[in-house]
């Protein structure tokens, strides 16, 4: 049998990072999507998304340009392909996005999580 997650819960959250004891994954896959925008609901944009293997699990982590830059600096290239097989550390910092304050999550080194 073959088991499906349920809708609307197979995206990285910081509500869910800051749940884990160990938040070390590994990028399984990187395309480039078109998703709608984050602030205007009748735009879309081209995002990169990594599924990543996080808690047992595979989910979608719609990673910000402040972790993907640093991802793949640190992986040697900006070709999704150079993305694929990374193995790294996911961190959530409270932050104001909009007008409330969420659990942010970034790759662990790439901001001053303090």
């Amino acid at each position: 049998m073959v088991e499906e997650r349920i809708a609307g819960f197979d995206r990285i959250t910081g509500d869910f990072v800051s749940t884990l004891e160990d938040t070390s994954y590994v990028v399984v896959k990187a395309e480039n999507r078109e998703v709608q925008h984050p602030r205007d609901r009748d735009k879309t944009v081209i995002k990169p998304i990594l599924t990543i293997e996080i808690g047992g699990q595979q989910m979608e982590w719609f990673a910000n340009r402040t972790s993907i830059e640093f991802i793949a600096r640190k992986q040697g290239g900006f070709n999704l392909s150079d993305l694929t097989g990374y193995k790294g550390t996911l961190v959530t910092v409270n932050q104001k996005v909009g007008k409330e304050m969420r659990q942010v999550v970034y790759e662990d080194g790439c901001i001053d999580a303090s």
